[in-house]
């Protein structure tokens, strides 16, 4: 369920009462009509064992067990019930006048329910205690009225009530989860606050001794520890960019005098050539990892101005016909004359330099790179599209990872930077750069900067 977590708790909640509440029904009126059965059951065998209490004195007295008993011979309590008394032989000695067209010897011995009808001739259930002892039979009962009226009661309250307490649940669930998610969500809002720009923020901690508290105090301790450790990261970063970014320079211009010596023999000015081609790549790595450390740092310093983009993108063009030539790649444009964009023109530079080098090679031999630029909204979008290798989708976000070039580009020159370094400048300015589609007919990039507010 794609659900936020209390709107999740609150329905299961509802859910779980619901189903206790419709069961209720069924349980209750069940264990209350159990009960109120045993309890009469109870009240009518006191009441038998009375009535052969009474019968027994009688007949110490002398009196015949054949001779005949009036109402009155019965206890007040008793004369309200459904009565008759017959003796050993069958003889009927008392019927009380509510007991009414029904055959008293087809009532079993014991506890049962019978139908017996009233005055007015309905039929009304009835519950009779049968019993012989000595020379009578006694059977007592009483209707059951009563009790069927509190049944039909508690269906009528259970049905009326359940979905106004179905309905309060579920509200009352609602309103609890939130209570209860409250904490959850400023965790969730000062967790989003965390960033490379703000390293130093931190969960808030409830007042409670709650598991919730304890996971703050546990996450807070977790980036407390990736702070120090990323924070040893950017300075080593920064720090080594730094440090190799002087003997670098030094040692390149030594290998570049060097070479321009007489005296060294043809094989030794290769390899001269060589190492100073390798120091020029470690000199743009330095720089690429310096723009990134400050990047993660948030320290990247942007001077954004009203920049017209398409000068930027025709040098671009020229050096991608330049790097394109050994490969014989074509490069088409389609540009408007003007692009006004904010944006710092010497990180556009370097954000176009990287993609189309990237696309350059990456690139087919005799293959064509088509660039195009628009307005769209309020931004500027750059399109550059080649023909390079069809990038796969569960690919799509890895290369713009660090150090990613994939296993099929192993031979293609290059450190894995340029893209991600594309991409965080553009994201500095408040734009973009994003695969738009990669197909056997093309793959297309778009850099999308913030349009100059005019």
């Amino acid at each position: 369920m794609r659900f936020p977590l209390q709107y999740k708790l609150g329905l299961y909640a509802a859910v779980v009462s619901a189903i206790a509440l419709m069961l209720l029904p069924t349980i209750m009126p069940r264990y209350i009509y159990h009960r109120q059965m045993t309890e009469l059951d109870k009240e009518l065998q006191d009441g038998t064992d009375d009535l052969f209490k009474d019968l027994g004195e009688r007949a110490a007295t002398g009196i015949a067990p054949r001779k005949p008993l009036t109402r009155d011979f019965l206890q007040p309590s008793l004369r309200a019930r459904l009565i008759r008394i017959t003796n050993r032989d069958g003889s009927e000695l008392y019927r009380s006048t509510n007991w009414r067209n029904f055959d008293p010897r087809t009532l079993p011995v014991g506890h049962a329910t019978v139908v017996i009808q009233d005055k007015e001739g309905l039929d009304r259930n009835c519950r009779v205690v049968t019993e012989s002892k000595g020379d009578f039979n006694v059977s007592i009962g009483t209707r059951l009225g009563t009790i069927e009226g509190m049944q039909e009661d508690l269906k009528f309250a259970f049905k009326v009530a359940l979905p106004i307490v179905s309905l309060l649940v579920l509200v009352g669930s609602f309103l609890v989860a939130r209570r209860v998610l409250r904490p959850i969500a400023a965790m969730t809002a000062a967790a989003e606050r965390i960033s490379a720009e703000r390293p130093s923020e931190r969960l808030p901690v409830p007042n409670t001794r709650d598991e919730i508290a304890r996971l703050s105090r546990v996450l807070n301790a977790s980036f407390d520890r990736l702070e120090k450790a990323y924070s040893a990261a950017e300075r080593f970063s920064s720090a080594a960019s730094h440090q190799f970014k002087t003997p670098l320079t030094v040692f390149r211009a030594g290998l570049s005098e060097l070479r321009t010596c007489d005296y060294l023999h043809p094989t030794e000015r290769e390899t001269v050539e060589s190492l100073l081609q390798q120091t020029r790549r470690l000199t743009t790595l330095c720089e690429d990892l310096l723009l990134l450390a400050k990047t993660d740092a948030g320290r990247l310093e942007l001077l954004p101005e009203p920049l017209d983009l398409i000068p930027q993108i025709h040098r671009a063009i020229d050096d991608m016909e330049v790097l394109g030539l050994d490969n014989d790649i074509t490069v088409q444009h389609t540009l408007p004359d003007t692009l006004i964009a904010l944006a710092d023109p010497r990180r556009i530079s370097i954000i176009l330099q990287n993609l189309g080098d990237n696309t350059v090679k990456y690139n087919r031999s005799h293959g064509t790179i088509h660039i195009t630029a628009r307005e769209e909204k309020d931004t500027a979008i750059i399109s550059v599209t080649s023909t390079g290798p069809c990038i796969l989708q569960q690919d799509a976000e890895r290369i713009f990872e660090r150090f990613n070039r994939g296993k099929a580009n192993e031979n293609v020159k290059g450190h894995g930077l340029g893209l991600n370094i594309a991409r965080e400048l553009a994201r500095a300015h408040g734009g973009d750069l994003r695969l738009a589609r990669s197909e056997a007919t093309g793959t297309q990039f778009d850099l999308i900067l913030p349009l100059a507010k005019t």
